[in-house]
């Protein structure tokens, strides 16, 4: 049998623990490691995790020193540097695997050598996995259009749906720490835009993602991650593909993606929120237009709509203009 990592980040999340750990130690697949790295927990999360190592010495949990950045991408890191598995899954604290999980994916991964990873089917739910029918992933046909679905910010799986092969997912680099959301479409993106092999399977869920608003966050810093995350995958990813590929129509084209991108960043996470991200929205604005993702009619026409927005008028209100110019973007 192969070793199968599961690393987990954790920052309070005790109250859930427990249902986390109950998904793993019923796996049908015995050999595998939990490797859990505590954020600097505030509430009881580290007493429930010492706990839990006493019962199965499979469990490892590792307390983030203060030399390690803050945040769920180099915990990730840090466990991965701590595991010892052929493969590695990455689950959050509150989310949860079928008893099949591990065992299915190993399979996959042992039938075809040459495999980087493999992606399967991941399930949201609410209270228990089944209150809700809704899958995450979308199943495609090529490369290309994952990449495209990446590159659009409509995001074909997650974190907890690949497996990955240990050497993969080192050679990659990682995830980039300074990321606080999006920092799984950017590891994926880079994979994707590499020479790796892998798998999508459609088979039924074998892993359930928690829909609930993450408790650890305020409501200004999740929309805080959500929009400073997205333009740093924006910059990035846009920088990646300039250096990287050659082909000038395939660049363009990857370049296209990135505009569709855009405009949802500023439609759908920055314009009912300009009072907190005035600064924002300029510099992302400037940027898109100085590197060729928006055009000089589309660059005015989001300055007007800004400016909308901004108003104080009851015109404004009294017209619904901001409905009007909203519906303008697309």
């Amino acid at each position: 049998m192969a070793l199968v990592s599961i690393i987990t980040p954790l920052f309070n999340r005790a109250h859930l623990l427990q249902e986390t750990w109950e998904s793993i130690k019923n796996q049908k697949y015995s050999d595998w490691e939990w490797i859990v790295v505590d954020d600097g927990s505030t509430d009881t999360s580290t007493e429930v995790m010492y706990q839990i190592t006493q019962l199965d010495k499979r469990v490892k949990l590792f307390i983030r020193s203060g030399e390690i950045t803050k945040g769920p991408s180099a915990c990730r890191n840090y466990g991965a540097a701590m595991a010892k598995g052929t493969y590695f899954i990455f689950l959050d604290s509150d989310d949860l695997l079928s008893s099949d999980c591990i065992a299915q994916r190993v399979l996959v991964m042992k039938a075809d050598d040459e495999l980087d990873f493999a992606v399967f089917p991941m399930m949201w739910f609410s209270q228990v996995p089944g209150d809700s029918e809704k899958i995450f992933n979308h199943f495609l046909k090529t490369k290309e259009e994952y990449l495209k679905y990446f590159l659009v910010d409509n995001p074909p799986w997650q974190t907890m749906c690949p497996i990955w092969k240990r050497d993969s997912f080192k050679k990659l680099g990682g995830f980039k720490e300074e990321y606080k959301s999006m920092e799984d479409p950017d590891l994926h993106v880079r994979a994707l835009l590499s020479d790796y092999r892998f798998q999508v399977v459609n088979s039924n869920p074998d892993c359930f993602y928690r829909n609930s608003f993450n408790e650890n966050q305020s409501q200004n810093n999740f929309w805080r991650n959500s929009i400073e995350g997205r333009i740093l995958f924006l910059k990035d990813i846009y920088h990646y593909l300039d250096f990287n590929i050659e082909s000038k129509d395939q660049k363009q084209l990857y370049f296209s993606y990135l505009s569709k991108f855009y405009l949802s960043l500023v439609k759908n996470f920055m314009l009912a929120r300009l009072n907190k991200f005035q600064k924002e929205f300029i510099q992302v604005n400037s940027w898109a237009k100085e590197n060729g993702l928006v055009s000089n009619r589309q660059f005015l026409l989001i300055k007007l709509i800004q400016r909308v927005y901004n108003s104080q008028s009851k015109l404004i209100s009294f017209f619904r203009l901001r409905g009007i110019v909203y519906r303008l973007i697309w």
